[in-house]
């Protein structure tokens, strides 16, 4: 057992150091290629890497090793083997660009001839949003009902799926950015005078508090980004339509009789009670932070309903009407929403021009 022991401990020690070796062995050659490029002798780069350009060489010193090929065969008057040292370059990383003032003209001007940039980004983003219905008209079971209700925000969430495309180079300020997300939007409903009347003021007083509102929608946003700045936080705004589709509806109510306690049970299915879309305008501010390869995300945003939601056809949804007093008022639907999120770019580099 210790003859096993020993021989694996060995035999990854011998591993080790010819790793150390070889990563050793790899940066030195990195400073011979950079010595060898300043005193000129251009044709002898290619073979000086040689198996640290395939399986030696971190990213970083590739992308030296790259650059130094790219400016030797620009000086040595070879177009292809520059075209590819320069195609091997971006696809070591992604993000790199050229510093003015720092590499040669001819270094930037091959640079530019190459599509550099992403062709579209795909990610997700999640977070809480809250639900405010903008009533339009109201109705009640009652007069005396009616103008005493109370509507408040409850707290939702969003899942969603992002896609973003640059627009070209002359307005590349822009892209189109749009979602596909599902979003849960629910608001609480109270009423203290659900069947008070002058008519019957002794009547037992009856109150809804709470009654939840739930519903859930699949939103199709189709919005338009509009980079601010291009820094570390990349802020940005987006404007655009949203359209929503009625997935489910419920309520949960609870109606209280003076003298003699609540009443409630099951959620209420009231899906019939409203429209199947949703129509909205979008207002967001957000930012994306790079981190490696990807791109981390936060937006807030406002929604702004532009349509009325209830189905007047067929408000009155007898469980919710006969059992507990209850009618949607017609309203709109704003969300004010948090997210977070991820975005990945992805890249083809080619060579676009000659």
């Amino acid at each position: 057992m210790r003859y096993i022991v020993g021989i694996t401990f060995l035999s990854l020690l011998s591993v080790s150091s010819q790793v150390f070796g070889q990563a050793s062995t790899c940066t030195q050659t990195l400073r011979l290629v950079q010595s060898t490029y300043e005193q000129g002798r251009l044709h002898e780069l290619e073979t000086l890497m040689g198996a640290c350009l395939i399986n030696g060489f971190d990213d970083q010193q590739k992308l030296q090793a790259y650059r130094y090929l790219t400016l030797a065969y620009i000086y040595l008057e070879e177009p292809e083997k520059a075209d590819a040292a320069m195609l091997n370059l971006l696809n070591t990383d992604h993000f790199f660009e050229p510093v003015e003032g720092v590499d040669p003209a001819e270094f930037i001007a091959l640079y530019r001839k190459f599509r550099v940039r992403p062709l579209y980004r795909f990610g997700f983003k999640l977070g809480p949003t809250a639900t405010m219905p903008a009533i339009q008209e109201i109705y009640s079971v009652n007069a005396n009902a009616q103008g005493n209700g109370k509507y408040s925000p409850s707290i939702g969430f969003s899942l969603g799926l992002v896609f973003e495309k640059d627009f070209p180079d002359f307005i590349k300020k822009f892209s189109i950015a749009p979602e596909v997300v599902f979003i849960t939007r629910s608001y609480n409903y109270a009423n203290t005078l659900l069947n008070e009347s002058d008519q019957n003021p002794g009547n037992a007083v009856i109150s809804q508090d709470p009654n939840l509102q739930k519903q859930s929608w699949l939103d199709l946003n189709l919005l338009v980004q509009y980079k601010i700045k291009e820094n570390k936080f990349n802020p940005y705004i987006s404007v655009g339509p949203g359209l929503g589709l009625l997935l489910k509806s419920t309520n949960e109510i609870e109606t209280g009789v003076e003298g003699q306690g609540s009443i409630t049970g099951s959620s209420v299915d009231t899906k019939e009670s409203y429209k199947s879309l949703a129509y909205s305008a979008i207002l967001s501010i957000g930012s994306k932070f790079r981190l490696g390869g990807f791109y981390l995300t936060g937006d807030i945003r406002y929604q702004y309903g532009l349509n009325n939601l209830v189905n007047t056809s067929s408000r009155g949804n007898a469980e919710a009407l006969f059992d507990y007093g209850y009618v949607p008022s017609n309203y709109s639907q704003n969300n004010f929403t948090i997210n977070l999120g991820l975005v990945i770019p992805y890249f083809s580099p080619k060579k676009l021009i000659n």
